[in-house]
């Protein structure tokens, strides 16, 4: 996993879902009309905004 945005807030943001170099993440949902995704994070289901999703990159 990788980050476009290396913002202060956004790598904050990021920490607090619990997401790091070597965890996995599952695409569980991806709404149409807003581009809102559930994910699985460790065992976690978190929701992420589009703006969430344009800025990491995974690998």
């Amino acid at each position: 996993m990788a980050v476009k945005d290396n913002s202060t807030s956004f790598l904050q943001y990021v920490v607090s879902l619990g997401l790091g170099i070597n965890n996995k993440i599952k695409v569980i949902s991806r709404e149409e009309f807003d581009g809102l995704m559930t994910i699985e994070i460790n065992g976690a289901i978190k929701s992420v905004s589009q703006k969430f999703s344009d800025n990491i990159i995974v690998i």
